[in-house]
């Protein structure tokens, strides 16, 4: 289903599913299609475009616009996070062949323009590839960090926007991205994907050699949706590689549900001072699940298997 999830994650606080529906099989379609062009319609409406570069991302329960306002100063969500004008980048995406106006198509086709060149401001000079996030007021690096999990985001997504609009600037960003990400962040000797290059993290306080397998894991979905749009032997090696990893039970806590957290030999992370429920993925287990299922139907692996 392509992102239609990640875009329904941006989902606008405005009732969508307010009142009682009916969710049986039958009207499951048409609820899918009305939450989705109600969401499409909110983050590709001019309100948010930022004159100065990118979209807004922060809104009111009224669809207004805020200052963004984190209760944690370090949460993800603080400063301007390149995942989220990712996600509204595709959001544009899907949206404009849906749309059959073409003065609409065109307003869609310009703000997708104007979102796409603002993605070079999170640029890192030194590795050509991308900063987590910058300040609100500036185009300054709020995180630094050239982390794994933005990579493969630019991986996936331009791999998606590739085959929705055959952006051919999306197809050279996957992969140049990929050249270079795999360049410095691959693990030749335990496979995988570190979390920053070469396995060494800028703060001390992180292990050196982690690996996260939320990451290398929707590594494995942005692999896979890239050789959809972009066979290449390289990206094969590296989705089959993640797959026999992600499908082993070395990532496994002995709940059952996978580790969030790993060395670099792929052993579970010791760290005493993290509490047990905060050591594994939860949730993230359906997506585990998921995304090797859209990787092994690449490999042409059999799900029985």
């Amino acid at each position: 289903m392509r992102l239609i999830w990640m875009v329904l994650c941006l989902m606008i606080p405005m009732g969508i599913f307010a009142g009682t529906e009916d969710f049986s099989a039958q009207n499951a379609r048409q609820i899918f299609e009305g939450t989705l062009d109600a969401t499409l319609r909110f983050w590709t409406a001019p309100e948010v475009v930022d004159p100065a570069g990118g979209f807004h991302t922060w809104f009111d329960a009224d669809g207004k616009k805020i200052p963004p306002s984190p209760s944690d100063p370090n949460a993800s969500e603080s400063g301007r996070p390149m995942l989220l004008q990712l996600r509204i980048l595709y959001a544009h995406a899907m949206a404009i062949p849906r749309t059959a106006d073409p003065a609409e198509r065109t307003r869609l086709r310009k703000q997708y323009d104007h979102g796409f060149a603002f993605l070079e401001q999170y640029r890192d000079a030194k590795t050509g590839l991308f900063v987590t996030s910058l300040k609100d007021d500036s185009n300054r690096p709020h995180d630094g960090s050239v982390r794994a999990v933005t990579q493969i985001y630019v991986i996936y997504v331009m791999s998606e926007i590739a085959g929705e609009i055959c952006d051919h600037r999306a197809s050279d960003l996957a992969k140049d991205t990929f050249l270079k990400f795999d360049k410095l962040f691959h693990d030749p000797k335990a496979g995988g994907y570190f979390e920053y290059p070469f396995g060494k993290s800028p703060k001390p306080e992180i292990a050196p050699g982690l690996k996260s397998v939320s990451s290398n894991m929707h590594g494995a979905l942005g692999l896979a949706k890239m050789l959809q749009v972009m066979p290449s032997g390289a990206v094969r090696n590296r989705l089959a590689e993640l797959f026999r990893i992600l499908t082993s039970d070395r990532i496994l806590h002995p709940s059952g549900n996978g580790y969030m957290n790993m060395n670099a030999d792929w052993t579970p992370l010791s760290d005493s001072n993290t509490p047990d429920d905060r050591k594994v993925l939860y949730g993230h287990n359906a997506e585990l699940v998921w995304y090797l299922l859209e990787a092994g139907k690449m490999l042409r692996i059999p799900p029985q298997n």
